[in-house]
């Protein structure tokens, strides 16, 4: 039986998941901009608002006890688990932060634009480290992902896919000629799995090389990220309501769909 330990009626809309952090402590982040830090008891730590709403969407990492919030706007803060701020962010040209952001094995924090550029700063400071630009790729809407190397990957709308080195290097880049809105997804065999919703279509590239290991296509959208189970297969949510398990080699192990 759960007890309600307390409440607290929030002054805006929140659209996102709180983030937790170690102490149990958790941040909440309304769409107006509004920070609020809670302890674990529920007791309000502190608040502030950011510049430059709306944050309806926005992405919210916690990483050695450091939050860093971005929106659909133009800057990036990072935040002490006190509510300070420990650095702020704005250097885009004016270009809207739309995806959301990575932290790497290092703490560099990676975020993109919504005019295909990628940036890296200095988890500590906001330091600009390096920034990238995904030539003709249209803006990046989806959140970039990290390898346990460092290896950054990220998909744009107009379906580049891109791994990038930590020193802001292309490796690679696979271009599936199809729309791609969600995030890529890595597994623990060494490949990169990426969607396409109006394609209806999922490609599973090698995290090295980017070479195409196989594709699949469903009879509807893919409505939602397909979840990687533990002995590497592949199960895929569709539009439809089927849903499809695919073996670790691409081959449709079933598909399910209720009557």
């Amino acid at each position: 039986m759960r007890v309600l330990k307390s409440k607290y009626t929030l002054p805006e809309a929140q659209y996102q998941p709180v983030v937790y952090l170690s102490d149990g402590a958790f941040v909440s982040v309304g769409e107006r901009g509004r920070v609020m830090i809670f302890n674990a008891d529920g007791t309000l730590r502190s608040q502030q608002n950011l510049v430059g709403p709306p944050y309806k969407t926005p992405s919210v990492v916690a990483a050695n006890d450091i939050i860093y919030i971005s929106g659909e706007t133009k800057h990036v803060y990072a935040l002490n688990s006190d509510g300070s701020t420990l650095w702020h962010f704005s250097d885009t040209n004016g270009a809207k932060i739309l995806a959301g952001m990575a932290i790497g094995p290092d703490g560099t924090v990676y975020f993109a634009d919504d005019r295909g550029v990628v940036y890296a700063l200095n988890g500590s400071n906001g330091q600009k480290l390096w920034q990238f630009v995904a030539i003709g790729a249209g803006p990046v809407l989806a959140a970039l992902k990290v390898g346990p190397d460092g290896t950054l990957y990220f998909a744009s709308e107009k379906g580049f896919v891109y791994a990038l080195g930590p020193d802001g290097r292309q490796k690679w880049l696979y271009k599936t000629n199809l729309q791609v809105l969600l995030s890529p997804i890595l597994d623990q065999s060494g490949l990169v799995y990426v969607v396409s919703t109006e394609g209806k279509k999922v490609f599973a590239l090698e995290q090295a090389s980017g070479v195409l290991r196989f594709s699949f296509s469903a009879n509807s959208k893919i409505i939602a990220l397909p979840v990687v189970g533990a002995d590497g297969s592949l199960y895929i949510p569709a539009e439809d309501r089927s849903l499809y398990a695919l073996n670790p080699g691409g081959s449709q192990r079933f598909v399910f769909r209720p009557s």
